[in-house]
């Protein structure tokens, strides 16, 4: 596959929301019916983890040693055998070495509703519209994912740099797929990492560097921009470190965080970064005792206490998105949906509050 051109994402934000990219429904027209209205926004390609099997994402296709225990219910991977990891790690790289996209090609099996959507695209107008792809980021995967032993891949080296390699390629094939779909879209691409939460802790060891050489790659592995989402609070000049143009947080939780390092955070805004604050929280209990209103109150607060960090009102303002906190997958599906149309309405609010719109 050739590598197909998008145009680079050149706005600001300016307080639009971003539309979920996981959701608990089963039924995915009916989702896709809700996201492709939803303008302004950032449209997110969506997954449907309750459609999946076991070992079966978007992840997976194209890895070598990959091995699935059904009575544990796991994916692992099966380092054994000397001849196989010799014999699959050689086959890996020599698709990548020849830039075999297809042979990571990422299926309606392992990803359902994903070819549908891309179909539905092409019936649209995307000109300047930002398109977000979502991936596992490949700290997490490393670390959720282990070999025979129980020992997370990301502690071995050609295993981590397998994980990277895939989800570069994947990417790559995603992306001509979307730009292919919607040409004229702006296109970011977005890595999740909630165990970034492990770095600096005594739980696991994160060598910084480490961290670095998985995402940054990731992050730059198409034109636009990228992004890296967590759900935790986190050392967050870390992601301000990497190549992430967006930073994604749950700022439900944790507004007044980011801001705690003020001078790494103005670096960031000012090479011009941007964050996307997860102000809806994507817990149902959570989710039960908010109302627009009393979410508008939190941004108010988070903002403030920027300002009172020395943080410009409107480079962060004019920088910011408006998303859920996290995946909306284990929510129920009506209050997925609540949290979708939440999101629009404190975005339209805000929009409305500080650009008039």
């Amino acid at each position: 596959m050739t590598q197909a051109t998008s145009q680079a994402v050149a706005f600001h934000p300016r307080l639009i929301p971003v539309t979920p990219s996981s959701w608990p429904h089963k039924d995915t027209g009916f989702v896709l019916d809700m996201v492709m209205s939803c303008q302004p926004s950032v449209f997110s390609v969506a997954s449907f983890p309750k459609l999946m099997h076991l070992g079966s994402g978007r992840e997976y296709g194209g890895m070598p040693l990959l091995a699935v225990d059904r009575e544990r219910k796991k994916v692992y991977f099966d380092t054994s055998d000397p001849a196989r990891v010799e014999s699959e790690l050689t086959g890996f790289y020599e698709h990548c070495l020849a830039d075999d996209l297809e042979h990571f090609v990422i299926s309606e099996q392992a990803s359902p509703g994903l070819h549908e959507m891309l179909r539905r695209m092409r019936d649209c107008s995307w000109e300047g519209r930002p398109i977000m792809l979502t991936f596992n980021g490949p700290v997490s995967f490393g670390m959720r994912h282990t070999d025979e032993k129980d020992r997370p891949i990301f502690y071995n080296e050609a295993l981590r740099d397998v994980t990277v390699k895939t989800l570069v390629m994947k990417a790559r094939w995603l992306y001509a797929r979307t730009v292919e779909a919607a040409p004229g879209a702006s296109v970011i691409l977005r890595f999740t990492e909630p165990l970034l939460s492990l770095y600096g802790t005594s739980f696991a060891s994160l060598p910084k560097q480490d961290v670095l050489d998985c995402l940054n790659p990731c992050l730059k592995a198409i034109p636009g921009q990228g992004a890296v989402h967590c759900c935790a609070n986190i050392d967050w000049p870390l992601l301000m470190d990497t190549e992430a143009n967006i930073i994604d947080f749950d700022a439900f939780e944790f507004a007044d965080k980011l801001c705690l390092y003020p001078s790494e955070l103005q670096a960031y805004l000012d090479r011009g970064g941007m964050i996307a604050w997860g102000l809806v929280p994507s817990n149902n209990d959570k989710l039960l005792g908010q109302t627009v209103d009393s979410l508008l109150e939190r941004f108010d607060r988070g903002l403030a206490a920027w300002e009172a960090h020395g943080l410009d009102r409107g480079q962060v303002l004019d920088a910011s998105f408006v998303i859920a906190s996290c995946s909306l997958a284990t929510m129920t599906e009506e209050l997925a949906e609540r949290a979708f149309n939440y999101t629009n309405e404190v975005s339209a609010r805000l929009r409305a509050q500080y650009f008039g719109e």
